[in-house]
């Protein structure tokens, strides 16, 4: 589980409240990188919950029946990349 609240930059640090603790996540400014950085681990409660929208829009078929029946290939590859994608957000995979 991650922490709940909107998540906000500030500076070079990704913070969810007001108080001087709600620090998420600081990234140093190597290479230019670090509000990039920042932007990227600030939108990841945002994204998450949109692959997971998407995946349970997308359905359930296993993967196998992706190839036996030829369901849109595509979509369950897409569907697979998603699920990946949230298995490793929450330290699955």
């Amino acid at each position: 589980m991650y922490t709940k609240g909107e998540w906000y930059v500030e500076g070079f640090c990704v913070k969810t409240g007001k108080r001087f603790d709600s620090v998420i996540a600081e990234c140093p400014d190597f290479q230019g990188e670090g509000l990039d950085n920042v932007n990227l681990i600030a939108s990841a409660p945002d994204l998450l919950a949109a692959c997971g929208k998407v995946r349970k829009m997308l359905g359930n078929a296993k993967e196998d029946e992706c190839v036996t029946f030829g369901l849109h290939s595509d979509l369950c590859k897409a569907r697979h990349i998603l699920q990946q994608a949230i298995s490793k957000s929450k330290g699955e995979v």
